[in-house]
């Protein structure tokens, strides 16, 4: 059974889905507009939650591996894994890097666009933070949420682009 959590901070609102059963995982990370009321009662979401709240706000919460764990990555075959893992274990906070450095890093290197294609489909922003990678000219590129979001999270981190 799906299970929400709504948390606001930094003027945003995300939307925490996850399951409990047969184990605990996240299963996405959704922007919303001016909901809040709902909350969910696992201990474990709440203090994801607590971290998202944190980067929200400004702050670098430091996601770790026990927090990648909780992800569902299932609908990824191993190369997305791959490629999501590496982003998020080797692009910290106030650095970016192109899709094809990205590729690379993921031992991909000629997958430019199959890893331009994982970051679309990224189900957890934020915490595999897609808003880092940019294209190889230096200018954004897409991000899901929306480009003025994209800027704002790059400004957060002091990324001068």
């Amino acid at each position: 059974m799906k299970k929400s959590l709504f948390i606001e901070g930094g003027g945003l609102c995300l939307e925490l889905e996850y399951a409990e059963e047969p184990h605990l995982k996240l299963l996405s990370i959704k922007f919303r507009k001016g909901v809040n009321g709902k909350t969910g009662t696992n201990p474990r979401i709440k203090e994801f939650a607590a971290k998202l709240s944190s980067f929200l706000s400004g702050n670098d919460p430091r996601f770790g591996k026990d927090d990648f764990a909780l992800l569902n990555l299932e609908n990824f075959r191993e190369f997305g894994r791959k490629v999501l893992f590496t982003l998020f274990n080797e692009v910290p906070r106030g650095k970016v890097v192109s899709y094809k450095q990205l590729a690379e890093l993921s031992g991909f290197p000629k997958a430019v666009r199959a890893v331009a294609s994982v970051m679309a489909k990224n189900p957890f922003p934020l915490v595999i933070p897609c808003h880092r990678v940019i294209k190889s000219d230096g200018s954004l590129g897409n991000y899901g949420p929306g480009k003025k979001l994209k800027e704002h999270f790059l400004g957060q981190e002091k990324v001068k682009i």
